[in-house]
């Protein structure tokens, strides 16, 4: 880079020169760009599209409605401009996810990876960790990254990342209007349902001006929100009911306005449920439980590790996430602990690590 030189005024002619550096680093320690405007990497990122015609969008491997309704939404777009398109997921999705239009074109097996692509975009995956697995398969390919999680390490070539978006699916919202393109109804019933799942149906403090406009315009391009509530939030089985009981008959108030609770592998056995989404416990606890300021939900998951569902209405879940190798929101976040399970010991709940050695739940959240 050229040196600044400056030669203040009266200075006798005396020169001062500067040599800055604007190398920018990501929390790997990763070079990455400067900053540059989101108006500016919308741009760029359908310069892309049209250079591109064979196209892969990933989903998260944690499906929820905003990973699964933000990809979908793209995946229309696309399709609607003739290009060849594969939207892979790592993982099944839930039931509920099933009504959004799109959803039969939707690739599981990792043999999608084989074939080359000129474009690749993923959403809502805040770490890129599974990801880097099937990375080297399309290294030469550009990564989009669409995300709103400000732990997001920015591992993409041109990684969107708008923190103060309610969502991902807001953040691709903005990426079509900035750009002029016309929404379908399909496109704006994909973005509606992430934009409900990730604001709780406009209620948790993710909730902004921008959404809401995000909203009233998805709403006039087709998509209905009564449709939305009814597949995402009142579909539950008695099952999965019956699990959210045991969950709401062990919460627990600890200091520092902290309410806690747990799901354990034998509940899921008890009520005959395969999975059950403790985010959602956690969204729902978020909006009814009082004078709390953080919630959190542990449960013991199938492959042995123990997950954590964070949400404040006060403080930095983000910051208590990252500790252990999780991320999200301030507002919203997570992390799982491998080798470990739940155990209620005489001192109150721990999660249980296999070597022997325990982290009390309190300590965790403290």
């Amino acid at each position: 880079m050229e040196p600044l030189v400056y030669t203040p005024p009266g200075s006798s002619g005396r020169r001062f020169v500067f040599r800055v550096d604007l190398t920018c680093y990501n929390q790997s320690g990763k070079v990455v760009r400067p900053h540059m405007s989101s108006e500016l990497l919308h741009k760029q990122i359908f310069e892309l599209i049209g250079k591109s015609q064979q196209i892969l969008l990933l989903t998260d491997e944690r499906i929820d409605g905003d990973t699964t309704g933000s990809s979908l939404a793209m995946f229309h777009f696309l399709k609607g401009l003739g290009k060849d398109v594969h939207l892979f997921s790592p993982k099944a999705w839930p039931i509920e996810y099933h009504f959004l239009p799109g959803y039969d074109g939707v690739q599981f097996d990792p043999a999608v990876f084989d074939q080359p692509f000129d474009l690749a975009m993923i959403f809502d995956c805040a770490d890129g960790q599974y990801i880097q697995a099937y990375r080297p398969k399309f290294a030469a390919t550009p990564l989009v990254v669409f995300d709103h999680h400000a732990t997001n390490p920015q591992y993409g070539t041109i990684n969107q990342i708008i923190v103060d978006a309610s969502s991902t699916g807001e953040v691709v919202w903005r990426c079509f209007k900035a750009n002029g393109a016309a929404i379908s109804k399909d496109m704006a019933t994909c973005l509606m349902t992430a934009i409900c799942t990730d604001t709780t149906l406009f209620t948790n403090p993710a909730t902004n001006q921008v959404c809401m406009e995000a909203a009233a315009e998805l709403g006039l391009a087709g998509a209905k929100v009564q449709d939305v509530v009814k597949a995402i939030y009142m579909n539950k089985s008695v099952e999965t009911l019956k699990a959210w009981g045991l969950v709401l008959e062990r919460l627990q108030e600890l200091p520092g306005g902290i309410v806690v609770s747990f799901l354990l592998q034998k509940d899921k056995e008890a009520t005959g449920v395969t999975d059950v989404d403790t985010s959602a416990i956690s969204n729902f606890l978020g909006g009814m439980v009082g004078g709390a300021d953080i919630i959190a939900i542990f449960s013991e998951k199938d492959d042995g590790s123990v997950k954590a569902s964070l949400r404040a209405l006060n403080g930095d879940v983000a910051a208590i996430a990252q500790r252990y190798g999780g991320g999200g929101h301030v507002k919203a976040a997570g992390f799982g602990i491998p080798n470990a399970r739940l155990d209620q010991g005489p001192y109150g709940w721990r999660v249980l690590k296999t070597d022997g050695s325990y982290l009390p739940i309190a300590e965790l959240l403290s």
